[in-house]
């Protein structure tokens, strides 16, 4: 395991079988006995971690010398519940006046993502009190997992234990082996009997039936179950070597419980190393933004980035981005007045192109509406948000296959029946105070963005919370989410089916190190490459990710649909006096509809389409001019290399991208 730039000095294990496995996997790491790591010189700067798990007081007593001898900065020591707390306190006699801070705690693997019931004692010590010693899931038990995540539903009954089962109904006398159903969770396999986890029963979803099935539970499975799964790293291993694998991995914690006490103290420890002029981000200098910008930058100096899965909708932009080393304060506020002029200068230039657009197509009424819209929102944008919300610019849409007319007025959706009535729908209650506000909020927000607007409706749409995300001060992120299936709107629509791509079609994006071009490398038989060379003699590929934000609203509801689509208002008050409440209506695609997918989806479409430009322009870079197909019992087939590949005239790879909804991956 590498964190951070972080090395694995050595694992200390007495069994033979253990270490031929785990130097099959993993060649680089230095795998000891007891005696050896005993010779292991102390670490330079005591900043080291030392983790392990202890069944008996001998194997403590060998943790404890290691301890006395390499003098770790933090350490962590698993054990069984079987072993009181009192016991293991007796086999860890830690020195006081060495570690300040010690903590005994009980880590359950369902409060960490897992799928059992297995619970697990755990020491922690440091040599400083200002060191977490706290249990830290994230926010995996917000989001409990079953049984059934860890298994695999492509397996069918097992057709002897089903005979067996029959027998016991018969036989009252016969034993009856329990049987655990996938949406619970799995036992403690660490406390079972070697041979009743290979004789697991589970009743489990199938493909190959519509009810659950009743079988045993793999070997895999069972590793999945420890949270040890992916089938291509068993690849190679005979039955009997995972069969040990598994009986190793279960002496210790599930692999949930152990990333998360390895990040959490690996995370303090690189804290503490790193020159705390590279982790502080100076939020303590004067205001450098202007009235629309409203983060707060301080100095763009270097930080850390942590990438999250999900962020805030408020969360401000991270400035680290653009930073020079050693930069100066005027320095970051020239870089605040260049990004002032250059929206402005945006923004000049889009309503000059605007307006020679409407001289030109005869100043419709329709038109000069939706283009006063547009600029109005961009009137309120800054270089960063679109505070008003956003809009396309139709008038650069081509007016062939009505592509100009469908992105200023959107399309109306396809109807299977009239759509229903009722401004009765109640809102979902939110589970606190707080949650309905934070809801308000964004309602308030689509208002403030001019995502609603006043108008006559006959059907409410109502909205329900979805946490989105919650961040490392605990603050929890909410998203509303519209529900036009309660109200009976989405029976009454239609939209069509569309697939998206695969994580297969973004790794068929990019392409192995080369030391010639891949054309040459196709027609040269795919030879074999010589990775012990320089990496700068290599051809690599290069990758970009690109976030649509606010996706749906990005586009217009056509206005015979707006009706069907009314939202309750509340004026909020906290006097206590009863709360007004009005009714607008959504004027763009929201978060819930039938046809709000496929419409925004064909809308990002078509901007790429357009975006990407001429394929032929030897000057675009996304230029390709040669199709190679790469596939199965074809000559030269090379079963690396992906199926399809689009050449440029340099015979490289071409830039290509795929679209998941909101977020655009690219490769060249």
């Amino acid at each position: 395991m590498v964190l951070w730039g972080g090395h694995i000095e050595a694992v200390v294990d007495q069994h033979a079988t253990f270490k031929q496995l785990l130097r099959s996997h993993y060649p680089d790491i230095r795998i000891v006995t007891y005696r050896q790591a005993s010779n292991i010189p102390p670490f330079s700067q005591d900043q080291g971690l030392l983790f392990s798990t202890v069944a008996t007081g001998e194997e403590a007593n060998r943790v404890m010398c290691l301890v006395q001898k390499w003098r770790p900065e933090a350490l962590a020591i698993a054990c069984s519940t079987r072993i009181s707390r009192i016991e293991f306190k007796k086999w860890l006699p830690l020195d006081p006046s060495y570690y300040c801070g010690l903590k005994t705690t009980l880590c359950s693997h369902d409060r960490f993502g897992g799928v059992t019931t297995s619970t697990w004692r755990l020491c922690w010590a440091a040599r400083m009190r200002s060191w977490d010693l706290s249990t830290t899931s994230m926010t995996a038990s917000a989001y409990p997992r079953s049984l059934q995540t860890a298994l695999d539903d492509t397996l069918g009954p097992s057709p002897k234990r089903r005979e067996r089962l029959d027998h016991s109904q018969t036989t009252p006398q016969a034993q009856v082996d329990t049987i655990y159903d996938s949406d619970d969770l799995a036992p403690d396999l660490s406390a079972m009997p070697r041979e009743n986890v290979s004789d697991l029963l589970v009743r489990a979803v199938s493909v190959f039936s519509k009810e659950k099935v009743v079988r045993r539970m793999t070997l895999l499975e069972a590793l999945a179950v420890w949270d040890y799964a992916g089938k291509i790293h068993y690849q190679g291993l005979t039955q009997h070597q995972i069969n040990r694998l598994l009986t190793f991995r279960l002496r210790s914690p599930p692999a949930k419980i152990i990333t998360a006490v390895v990040f959490h103290l690996a995370r303090q420890l690189h804290e503490q190393i790193v020159p705390p002029e590279v982790l502080e981000i100076i939020n303590d200098q004067p205001t450098l933004h202007g009235p629309h910008e409203n983060h707060s930058p301080g100095l763009e100096g270097p930080i850390i980035q942590r990438v999250k899965a999900a962020v805030a909708d408020d969360a401000e932009v991270d400035l680290g981005y653009w930073a020079i080393p050693g930069e100066t304060q005027k320095q970051a506020w020239a870089r605040t007045v260049l990004r002032r002029f250059a929206h402005r200068w945006w923004l000049h230039h889009l309503i000059e192109e605007s307006e020679a657009w409407l001289s030109q197509h005869g100043r419709r009424s329709a038109d000069v509406r939706a283009v006063r819209d547009c600029i109005a929102r961009a009137r309120g944008s800054d270089f960063w948000e679109w505070h008003r919300g956003s809009r396309l610019f139709f008038w650069r849409f081509p007016e062939e296959d009505h592509w100009q007319l469908e992105a200023r007025d959107s399309v109306p959706f396809w109807h299977k029946a009239p759509p229903p009535t009722g401004r009765h729908f109640r809102n979902i209650p939110t589970e606190t105070r707080d949650d309905e506000l934070q809801i308000r909020a964004k309602v308030w927000q689509l208002k403030l963005r001019w995502y609603l607007e006043t108008g006559p409706s006959d059907l409410v749409i109502p909205t329900f919370p979805v946490d989105k995300v919650v961040s490392e001060t605990g603050k929890k992120d909410i998203r509303a989410v519209w529900d036009a299936k309660r109200n009976g709107l989405n029976a009454t629509i239609w939209a069509p089916r569309f697939a998206l791509p695969t994580t297969l079609d973004a790794e068929d994006l990019v392409f192995k190190w080369l030391s010639v071009p891949i054309r040459d490398y196709l027609l040269a038989g795919s030879p074999s490459q010589d990775y012990t060379q320089d990496h700068s003699s290599f051809i690599k590929s290069w990758q970009f990710d690109a976030d649509v934000g606010q996706m749906f609203q990005n586009f217009n509801m056509h206005w015979t649909e707006r009706h069907s689509h009314g939202v309750r208002y509340t004026y909020t008050r906290n006097d206590g006096r009863p709360e007004e409440t009005t009714f607008l209506r959504w004027c763009v695609l929201n978060f819930g509809c039938l046809c709000s997918p496929y419409l925004s989806c064909q809308g990002e479409e078509r901007i790429m389409e357009l975006s990407t430009g001429d394929q032929c322009d030897p000057t675009n870079p996304f230029q390709w001019d040669t199709v190679w197909l790469n596939l199965p019992s074809s000559q030269g087939y090379d079963p690396s290399v992906p199926r399809v590949l689009l050449l440029r005239s340099d015979g490289e790879l071409a830039t290509r991208k795929v679209t998941f909804v909101d977020d655009i991956h690219g490769a060249a």
